[in-house]
């Protein structure tokens, strides 16, 4: 089982290793949420999108509990599913190809500023330990985790491999994307701790 250190804070100040014999071997992190507040641009993003579809909740803006509730850690293929069964798979994908357009273009002017308080202070700690591996795991697109990690200069090295739900067997919450991670890191899932904002894990 991976241990997780749940962020309920959304705030980064140190990491407690486990204790007894075991050795921590790696540090596992979730980016949307965890890394960066994401968050708000994906809600404006979709309450804008969202809004022009006809008949679409009632067509009303959605609001915060709305996307809390059937939207936030979810991948596109499911709200795309359950938003709008009757669309062609094709109609669904390029619908969430211009969503993750929009979410980039307005994150690209607001990346530095929505990085997590205390995640500089974390780096440092963990660079500290240069034989703790360390990866980043979203359930994002590939292009919006690749923004992401540029955007707040993580994409120099620091992480060792980044590993994306959809290009796994299964998609986060199920453990596979972590595991995955493991894998490619070559340390035991016990031996990690995963950084998530997500109770799921998504």
């Amino acid at each position: 089982l991976l241990i997780t250190f749940m962020v309920a804070t959304k705030s980064f100040s140190t990491v407690v290793p486990p204790s007894g014999q075991r050795q921590l071997s790696g540090i596992l992190f979730d980016i949307d949420g965890t890394l960066v507040n994401s968050d708000p641009i994906h809600f404006t993003v979709f309450q804008e999108l969202l809004l022009q579809e006809d008949g679409f909740n009632d067509n009303k803006p959605i609001d915060e509990t709305f996307f809390r509730s059937h939207i936030a850690g979810r991948q596109n293929a499911q709200i795309m599913q359950d938003f709008f069964p009757t669309w062609t798979i094709q109609r669904c994908e390029a619908w969430s190809i211009t969503k993750e357009a929009h979410f980039r273009l307005r994150a690209s002017t607001t990346m530095t500023t929505l990085q997590m308080p205390g995640l500089d202070r974390l780096r440092t700690w963990i660079q500290q330990h240069p034989n703790l591996a360390r990866a980043a795991v979203t359930n994002a697109p590939r292009l919006n985790a690749e923004a992401i990690l540029q955007g707040i200069g993580y994409d120099d090295g620091f992480f060792q491999t980044l590993v994306i739900g959809d290009e796994c067997a299964r998609a986060k919450p199920d453990p596979c994307p972590y595991t995955t991670a493991c894998e490619r890191l070559a340390v035991r899932a016990e031996d990690c701790i995963v950084f998530e904002d997500s109770p799921s894990g998504a």
